[in-house]
């Protein structure tokens, strides 16, 4: 007798690879012999599967995407499978130490494990009990003395990956980047309605030249080859469509949160070992530290994480009306 399963199973988008712009190098040892990887920043997008190389603990390139995007694209086709900024795009400010994350925050509260102490430019850690702290980027030692990062996680999907349903996922601690990124969803989804989901939008790699650090390069999210008046018209026809449908896109992010897409789910390790690099002992700073960015504060930075919030919460109580 043929029974389908009515209850126990979750609904969950999959995620499929990642879009990066860095990978951790060739092992080197330092002056003490300590091994590390120092990260490698790269100024094109490369596409990877959801698995790692056990050798190198880099993800694996994805050749038949590759194939089709070039090798160094430094421009791709994506669709976001929701409205709400929040759920496409996760922000957080995070601090990595001995492979942890020891502390995150959204700019008013924060989860941190243990009890942290900054010496210097060194973190001192005792216990590992979680416990609810004040994040202010501006003040928090923790982020004067540098340990601490902006997190900004992108959920695409890529037209040409062939992938129907599959997410690609694409991680920066960008300040430029993050504060970039927020802003482009946040002016299209004034000028559709609050609709994000389907639009025809492109993640792009844009250089700044800086007074102080020169050229910087960064992601940030342009549209696909539409004005903003016909970004509005598709919009509307969009909304028409899930009219007809019977689709509910509130229903769908309920579900995705349900199962737990939404959170950070990168192993710890890896992300510092690619993002934090610059507090692996005995490595030579010039070999790990990125160079700072400019152009961004983290002041302008968590007044927009803010109105971000501000916003998901509004859109949560109903559709927002187009037009």
């Amino acid at each position: 007798m043929n029974m389908a399963i009515k209850n126990g199973l979750r609904v969950k988008l999959a995620e499929v690879g990642k879009i990066k712009t860095g990978f951790k190098g060739e092992m080197v040892k330092s002056k003490n012999g300590t091994e590390f990887q120092p990260p490698k920043k790269l100024d094109y997008f490369m596409i990877t599967t959801t698995e790692r190389d056990p050798k190198t603990g880099n993800l694996i390139r994805n050749k038949e995407l590759e194939a089709m995007l070039g090798e160094k694209p430094r421009e791709l086709k994506i669709r976001l499978p929701f409205d709400s900024i929040d759920k496409n795009f996760f922000t957080q400010f995070q601090a990595y130490h001995g492979g942890k994350k020891i502390c995150a925050g959204d700019g008013e509260t924060a989860e941190r494990r243990g009890n942290v102490t900054v010496k210097g430019d060194k973190l001192d850690i005792k216990g590992a009990d979680i416990h609810t702290v004040k994040c202010d980027y501006e003040t928090c030692p923790i982020a004067v003395a540098g340990k601490c990062k902006v997190t900004g996680i992108l959920s695409a999907f890529l037209p040409q990956s062939g992938d129907l349903g599959g997410v690609y996922k694409y991680r920066t601690h960008s300040l430029n980047g993050v504060s970039s990124i927020l802003g482009a969803l946040q002016f299209f989804a004034e000028n559709t309605g609050g609709i994000l989901q389907g639009m025809p939008l492109k993640l792009v790699i844009v250089k700044k030249t800086t007074e102080d650090h020169g050229t910087i390069a960064y992601a940030t999210v342009v549209l696909d080859g539409e004005e903003i008046h016909g970004l509005r018209k598709l919009a509307l026809e969009e909304k028409r469509s899930r009219l007809e449908l019977g689709y509910d896109v509130n229903k769908a992010e309920r579900e995705a949160e349900s199962s737990g897409f939404f959170r950070d789910t990168d192993p710890e390790d890896e992300i510092q070992a690619e993002f934090y690099a610059e507090d692996i002992p005995d490595a030579p700073v010039d070999q790990v530290a990125p160079k700072p960015e400019r152009g961004t504060s983290a002041e302008a930075l968590a007044e927009t994480m803010s109105e971000k919030r501000e916003t998901a919460e509004s859109s949560e109580q109903g559709e927002m009306d187009i037009f």
